[in-house]
């Protein structure tokens, strides 16, 4: 089937099941029930609000022009009535994927189950950054404004891109059988190093990392390399 225009003036998405999320220019978040192939509006969810960002498949979050930080339960459907709106923190200067966010140069990560904040990293950080993830073994990266790609954490398998360096140590890494024996073991980075520059776009693969440079450059490093 062709295209057709759902709305203009839009700054940013977000969804969960048979939700849709938009985050309009001028600060309006409207809601859409997609179901049927088709999008019907449901109304306006909220105003006042700067970014929007993904947490997953029931739920996202808002970051309002005053720093506040909104969890947006949509678990019960497309209806707004029934979705659950919570400020889950203040003084936010920005919002990533998956409920992290960046709070006086420190990340955090909220968790709906436990309804609190825990922090991801607190210590030197580059500036401006633009982007956050964790990759599923407890690898960090976050990317600037200005194309600066970054990495802490696990480097086990080389994913940070420094060729294998360490400058800490994890002292819960699983060596041993069933048993759960435990050692200390050098394979973690305390500190953010940058790993690449000019990056555009990231891509992980387990425990391989792949990096899009803005000339089209395509970098790999990590597991099998």
């Amino acid at each position: 089937k062709s295209t057709r225009c759902l709305l203009t003036g839009v700054k940013a998405i977000s969804g969960a099941d048979r939700v849709l999320f938009a985050l309009k220019q001028d600060g309006t978040v409207v809601c859409y029930e997609v179901y049927d192939k088709k999008a019907t509006l449901q109304g306006t969810l909220l105003t006042g609000i700067a970014e929007l960002s993904y947490y997953d498949t029931s739920r996202t979050i808002a970051l309002d022009k005053n720093g506040n930080l909104h969890y947006i339960d949509a678990v019960n459907g497309p209806d707004i009535s029934k979705m659950k709106k919570t400020v889950i923190d203040s003084g936010v200067s920005t919002i990533f994927d998956n409920g992290s966010y960046l709070k006086d140069g420190v990340i955090w990560e909220y968790n709906p189950h436990t309804q609190s904040s825990t922090v991801v990293y607190k210590g030197k950080l580059p500036s401006g950054i633009k982007y956050f993830w964790e990759n599923k073994n407890e690898s960090y990266f976050v990317l600037t404004e200005n194309g600066d790609l970054w990495g802490w954490g696990n480097n086990q398998t080389g994913q940070l891109g420094n060729g294998g360096k360490y400058n800490g140590q994890d002292p819960y890494i699983y060596v041993g059988s069933y048993k759960a024996e435990y050692t200390t073991v050098k394979i973690r980075n305390s500190v953010p190093e940058k790993i690449l520059g000019k990056v555009e776009q990231v891509w992980f693969d387990g425990r391989q990392v792949f990096a899009k440079q803005k000339d089209g450059t395509l970098y790999t490093w990590g597991d099998g390399e």
